[in-house]
């Protein structure tokens, strides 16, 4: 990933092909002021827990469309394992989950001071388990049925939150 966010400035080198008019292949490129806020990542990793296999199957393959990674388990253990073992980008998280329900393991990951985003996607559409999911430390809730439009967009949203941090940066790296 490199994020150039306005007002820094950076040497790049071009890998393959010229970057900037003039600037042949593998040449340094110094003196660069960024402008405007540019973030060219790796694809995004997303962890789905959802138990329905259809629908699970559906978005995720939605989402690799758009060229994420999606890593996805179909119960509460194997989601809260997989957000303690391996890092993700963003968490898309059934409450109605076996083994252990998806409020449980919102409460374990905030439990681990983590602050990945998570949209909870579920069929729960009382006030009082949306008011219960965001307490809990989810940053969006989505009730089933959606528009995969609408959840695209949302994704969109939150990954892009999460990558502004505010402060001017240079990030190089995965």
């Amino acid at each position: 990933q490199i994020a150039l966010t306005a007002g820094s400035s950076a040497a790049l080198t071009a890998i393959s092909g010229p970057m900037a008019a003039g600037s042949p292949a593998g040449m340094p490129m110094r003196g660069l002021v960024c402008t405007e806020t540019i973030i060219v990542s790796a694809a995004v990793r997303i962890l789905l827990a959802e138990d329905d296999r259809m629908l699970s199957e559906a978005v995720a393959r939605a989402l690799r469309q758009l060229g994420h990674t999606v890593h996805a388990v179909a119960g509460g253990r194997d989601a809260d394992d997989a957000l303690a073992a391996a890092e993700f980008d963003l968490a898309i998280l059934d409450l109605g989950l076996p083994q252990l329900d998806g409020f449980e393991v919102l409460k374990g990951l905030r439990a681990r001071k983590s602050a990945l985003p998570v949209l909870v996607l579920t069929v729960r559409d009382s006030v009082d388990d949306l008011v219960t999911g965001l307490d809990l430390g989810a940053d969006d809730y989505l009730t089933k049925p959606f528009q995969l439009a609408e959840l695209e967009a949302r994704v969109r949203a939150l990954i892009r939150r999460s990558q502004s941090g505010g402060m001017p940066q240079l990030v190089h790296g995965p």
